[in-house]
């Protein structure tokens, strides 16, 4: 069974109130959607359902917690998934994912949730001896090596080919990691990591503490990366190199 079914939505003028948001109510009819949209993924046509097995689902219980606003024109993700599933009772629950109109940088523990709001696994790297949380766990901290992925190098004309370096040392690529070597040290500070690509995502950078650290979409504009590039000093300037390549972006 899958795990979740994704629907999209476009807020109208007309689902927003005078303060220029989505009306509050407008979240459960897009519920609804998603609902409908989830079933019929699963193969399961609620119209049918009903006509054919006159069969219905009857809504006991509903509430919704809100974070941010929405506002007009906006593109929103309705994820939906089966939370529980008993003998007469079915409940969903929802989230409201607001499509990235501007490249978005997901950095540690960012990355991680985009991973998770995109389906894949986030734990511990290792847990070396017993503990709780934390405790007794692996931890990557400090300024540490990493290496570009395969699939962030690209030919260069009169250079040399595969994912060596030029002449001048630096790995022919673009995107986020522009201008830097093949391998680049930036600041670590992290215990989790994600342990499986997201679906849509690929890998750009790795080492050998954690496989995965560095993910992009390969259509919408979100990059993550498991180190902190924002964390950097004299002696190491790649971290600042790959801020001003996103802000670039």
């Amino acid at each position: 069974m899958i795990e979740y079914h994704d629907a999209t939505v476009r807020v109208r003028y007309a689902e927003t109130d005078q303060m220029g948001v989505v009306y509050h109510a407008n979240y459960l009819i897009w519920f609804e959607v998603g609902r409908v949209e989830l079933m019929r993924a699963l193969g399961v046509e609620y119209k049918r359902m009903e006509i054919e097995d006159d069969c219905r689902i009857v809504v006991a219980d509903a509430h919704c917690r809100y974070h941010h606003a929405a506002v007009y024109d906006e593109v929103l993700r309705i994820r939906t998934r089966i939370a529980e599933s008993r003998n007469r009772v079915v409940k969903f629950s929802y989230e409201v994912i607001r499509e990235a109109p501007r490249p978005i940088l997901g950095v540690c523990g960012g990355h991680q949730q985009m991973a998770i709001a995109f389906g894949a696994p986030v734990g511990l790297m290792e847990r070396l001896t017993r503990g709780e949380g934390y405790e007794g766990a692996k931890r990557e901290r400090g300024f540490f090596e990493v290496e570009k992925d395969k699939s962030t190098l690209s030919i260069d004309n009169g250079s040399n080919h595969s994912g060596l370096p030029n002449d001048n040392g630096l790995a022919k690529t673009s995107g986020l990691f522009a201008g830097l070597p093949r391998r680049f040290t930036v600041w670590h500070s992290h215990c989790d990591e994600v342990k499986e690509l997201p679906p849509g995502f690929h890998r750009t950078a790795f080492n050998e503490t954690c496989s995965i650290q560095a993910m992009e979409h390969e259509s919408k504009p979100l990059f993550g990366v498991q180190f902190h590039p924002e964390l950097f000093d004299d002696d190491h300037q790649n971290g600042r190199r790959i801020v001003e390549n996103f802000l670039d972006l």
